[in-house]
């Protein structure tokens, strides 16, 4: 299960990082908008939410569609979150956002290693998800975990009034 401590330390140069999970509740939605809500534009096309009122109503519709969103903590602390979707053997990563004090530690790595490694305990083998095609931070940090390209959604999403194209990655066991 997700909702465990995630087993032994995970290390990271120059720190030592003990991680827990836990679903996140809407409690936790002011902490998540307050680490997304500088870099929208690297989270959210134009039909994503662009206050915290939205971003309320966002994540309630995510949990009545079975989205699952886990936060990753450290050392007590709340540092990250992951939503996904899950149906069988077929997972959707949908979001993911951390911290800033933890971005360029090997937190966020680490975390999404994590739930890599439970998912494919759990018999999955392959997590997709995308990204904007122009975000070569996500890129630089996906490719890093082993991502592969597997398309171009061509003008996909609107955003900023400009059409931009998602780039289709996945991650296979």
């Amino acid at each position: 299960m997700l909702l465990q401590r995630i087993p032994g330390d995970t290390h990271v140069p120059k720190r030592k990082i003990m991680m827990t999970s836990r679903e996140v509740t809407p409690k936790d939605y002011p902490t998540i908008w307050h680490w997304m809500k500088d870099e929208l534009d690297l989270h959210c096309d134009d039909s994503g939410p662009s206050n915290i009122v939205e971003f309320y109503e966002f994540m309630e519709h995510s949990a009545l569609a079975l989205e699952r969103c886990i936060m990753f903590e450290e050392d007590g602390h709340s540092a990250g979150a992951i939503k996904f979707d899950r149906a069988g053997r077929l997972v959707s990563l949908r979001g993911m956002v951390f911290a800033p004090h933890v971005r360029g530690t090997g937190f966020a790595q680490s975390a999404v290693s994590a739930l890599l490694n439970l998912l494919h305990e759990d018999g999955v083998r392959k997590v997709s998800f995308t990204i904007f095609a122009n975000n070569f931070r996500a890129q630089r940090f996906f490719f890093g975990l082993g991502a592969v390209v597997e398309g171009i959604l061509v003008k996909h999403v609107v955003q900023g009034g400009e059409p931009k194209d998602m780039m289709v990655l996945a991650l296979h066991a």
